[in-house]
């Protein structure tokens, strides 16, 4: 695989920002998980990266998909995809993993059925932006 080919297949820094202030400015609130959130941490882009792992809560979802049907992004089929974590691509090999929550009264994100366990901590998600 030549290195042009290469960068075509990656999620690059232009594009998660892109998303993110498209998202933003639709009062749709992300939180960056995986590989670019760490990367946003260090203030720069350390290595390659495939996908865009996301939270996202629940009430903005069908918004989400709206606007990420119109940027080119389809889910893509998978056997373990969940109503609460899904992938969606573009055309452009680009994808994002989507992890739905849902707030409970502590301010903790809930991901999946509440008998899993499984949750976002309300400190986890609290951020700044630069």
């Amino acid at each position: 695989m030549t290195l042009f080919h290469y960068k075509a297949l990656a999620m690059e820094e232009k594009d998660v920002i892109n998303l993110y202030y498209k998202l933003k400015n639709l009062d749709i609130k992300i939180w960056i998980d995986g590989g670019w959130g760490v990367d946003a941490l260090l203030g720069k882009q350390t290595r390659f990266h495939k996908d865009l792992d996301i939270a996202i809560q629940q009430k903005d979802i069908t918004a989400f998909r709206k606007l990420l049907e119109v940027q080119g992004y389809n889910e893509i089929k998978l056997d373990i995809a969940r109503p609460h974590n899904f992938v969606l691509a573009d055309d452009c090999n680009h994808e994002i993993d989507v992890h739905v929550i849902a707030f409970n009264d502590k301010g903790d994100g809930i991901y999946g059925p509440v008998e899993n366990g499984e949750v976002y901590p309300s400190a986890s998600l609290k951020g700044k932006e630069k």
